[in-house]
């Protein structure tokens, strides 16, 4: 993967609010708990998937993600105080990536798979294609 392929905003935000979507009507609740707040629901979906090697070695940081989400849905000028960890060009391109693999972890997670049915379908695949094509600047 490279990051001169075409890519805008659109595509980041389709898998953002897709995470949203899959937790929102999968997942919450499930702890006794109505979480409503976005990263609280990523936060909880990078907990259930911890065990994940791609998901882990991906090191999503759920605050650049809200942050991007509420810059792209809300059309927020850079630099706006509302959502100070927002990101964009390749940082936003590898941040796409590493949500296609988190959500490629819930769909597996809907077809009952376990953790370690997850790992290992992950190997060799799309997946830890998308994985080890992320610099490790963007790997923090």
């Amino acid at each position: 993967m490279k990051y001169d392929t075409p890519f805008d905003a659109p595509d980041f935000l389709i898998l953002a609010h897709a995470l949203d979507g899959y937790f929102k009507r999968f997942i919450n609740g499930q702890d006794g708990k109505d979480t409503q707040q976005y990263k609280h629901g990523i936060d909880k979906l990078l907990k259930r998937f911890s065990k994940v090697d791609a998901v882990r070695q991906c090191r999503i940081d759920s605050e650049a993600l809200r942050d991007s989400r509420d810059k792209y849905s809300h059309l927020l000028p850079d630099g706006d105080n509302n959502a100070p960890k927002a990101v964009k060009g390749p940082e936003l391109y590898w941040l796409t990536a590493k949500c296609k693999v988190l959500l490629s972890c819930c769909i597996l997670d809907m077809l009952d798979l376990s953790i370690d049915e997850i790992n290992e379908c992950s190997k060799n695949s799309p997946i830890s294609l998308i994985v080890n094509s992320i610099p490790l600047e963007f790997k923090v």
